[in-house]
């Protein structure tokens, strides 16, 4: 279904034992043969990325929003690690963003719990 909206890439933040637990194993293969370029960063749930990796998937993102690519982060809820990750991508995009207007922005669009990890 996400070919069927032209998504071209997806990055996704849960870990293979996610994926286990959840019951989709295959996830990111299927994603591949269907044609997806995959960027898999798994961090744990409840967990943040570390500055490096951070600083890794916001140049991989930005590369793909700089080439018109229809991209998708996910990770299990949507609401903790993705919406973390958008949000540093608001203020990498944005000068005039405050950090406390890029989470009311993620809260307005997800709801009230997005961005939950206090990390």
């Amino acid at each position: 279904e996400l070919k069927n909206y032209g998504t071209q890439d997806i990055f996704v933040l849960c870990t293979r034992g996610e994926l286990l637990k959840y019951r989709v194993p295959n996830l990111i293969d299927t994603y591949q043969q269907h044609g997806i370029c995959v960027h898999h960063y798994p961090i744990p749930d409840g967990n943040v990325p570390d500055i490096a990796k951070c600083c890794k998937i916001l140049e991989e993102l930005r590369s793909c929003l700089e080439s018109n690519r229809k991209t998708i982060i996910h990770c299990y809820g949507g609401l903790g690690r993705s919406c973390l990750i958008a949000a540093c991508l608001l203020l990498q995009l944005s000068d005039a963003l405050a950090p406390q207007q890029a989470i009311d922005t993620l809260r307005n669009l997800r709801g009230s719990g997005a961005i939950q990890t206090i990390k």
